[in-house]
């Protein structure tokens, strides 16, 4: 299928150092018919000039500035007009292998209901990388084996399908037709809104097998990873997005598995707060209050599964016993481990 066009589009707003070598490994790309739509979300530190000036040398770059609207408004926009049957989605401090797309492609049989998924690498400032993949096994999911897979996305520790936008060829009329749960004010776990229901309506999703041709870029500063006093109600406002998608997918137990989903985004905020400065009275009314308001202990209670790593044991420990001394104790010991 090396006739078809495929979309390359990198959000990018105040990206910095970090955007030569994403956009390099966009132009560097062994398969060959491909756009790049590179969305300039309004930036402040000269990025769109650094975007025009790569589109100046390469026609196959397109540059698209609008007015800052977040993370998910300019993946949108880029989206909305691309040309490409498929599109590939690249965050603009991430970079790709040069046989990304290829590898990716050879998987594509020119469906409009397809994804082919990867796994990635964290690559950490400090050098160490790892690898990961979904946990469900590599191969083609389709029929009774894509449903079985589906009924499993949601509710496990453990990611059975990789739940990012990112590292996935994805068939852009699919991608098109399910936008209708994102919500740009969603800044954290915002592509749970839009992947899942382009999986549970996708008919053929591959998991390639030994793929980690995305490379994640792990910045300690980043949104992702610094105190966010807008994270629990961002949280809350997601909850209720995957109640209504598990509803309205006529998931088999979908609310259930939307509040276990809710469980272990709440496990972030915990950690959130866990590693925050700031009066320690406060942050403990504010844990105690959290984990009553969402209902912590009583999901942890009907959840089957228990925590497979010492971090989700500790914040399960937190949960069923959310007293002073409790949240002390691992308060000190996540901002001990850093």
């Amino acid at each position: 299928m090396t006739d078809t066009l495929v979309s390359i589009i990198v959000p990018v707003y105040n990206a910095g150092s970090y955007l030569s070598p994403c956009v390099e490994s966009l132009t560097s790309q062994t398969y060959r018919n491909i756009e790049r739509i590179l969305v300039d979300d309004g930036s402040t530190d000269g990025s769109g000039k650094v975007l025009d000036a790569y589109a100046a040398k390469d026609a196959g770059i397109r540059v698209i500035h609008k007015k800052n609207g977040g993370l998910v408004s300019a993946w949108k926009r880029g989206a909305a007009e691309a040309s490409g049957r498929y599109v590939m989605f690249v965050d603009s401090d991430d970079w790709i292998d040069p046989d990304f797309a290829e590898r990716l492609m050879a998987q594509a049989t020119g469906r409009d209901d397809e994804i082919i998924s990867a796994g990635y690498v964290i690559e950490r400032e400090n050098g160490k990388k790892q690898e990961v993949q979904s946990s469900a096994l590599p191969g083609i999911y389709e029929g009774e084996k894509l449903m079985e897979l589906q009924n499993e996305l949601l509710g496990h520790e453990s990611r059975r399908v990789i739940l990012s936008r990112c590292m996935k060829l994805i068939s852009r009329k699919l991608l098109l037709a399910n936008e209708t749960y994102t919500d740009e004010s969603v800044r954290m776990g915002e592509d749970l809104t839009v992947m899942l229901p382009c999986l549970y309506t996708c008919g053929r999703l591959v998991l390639v097998d030994g793929c980690f041709g995305y490379h994640y870029r792990f910045v300690d500063t980043s949104m992702v990873h610094r105190y966010n006093p807008y994270l629990y109600g961002n949280i809350r406002k997601l909850g209720e997005i995957l109640t209504r998608i598990a509803e309205d997918f006529d998931i088999p137990d979908g609310k259930t598995k939307a509040r276990r989903e809710y469980y272990y985004l709440m496990c972030l905020e915990l950690k959130n707060q866990l590693r925050r400065d700031g009066d320690e009275k406060e942050i403990e009314k504010t844990i105690k209050n959290e984990i009553r308001e969402a209902e912590m202990p009583e999901i942890l209670r009907e959840n089957p599964e228990k925590p497979a790593d010492p971090a989700g044991m500790l914040l399960a420990h937190l949960v069923r016993h959310p007293g002073t001394a409790s949240i002390r104790l691992v308060r000190w010991i996540f901002r001990r481990a850093g």
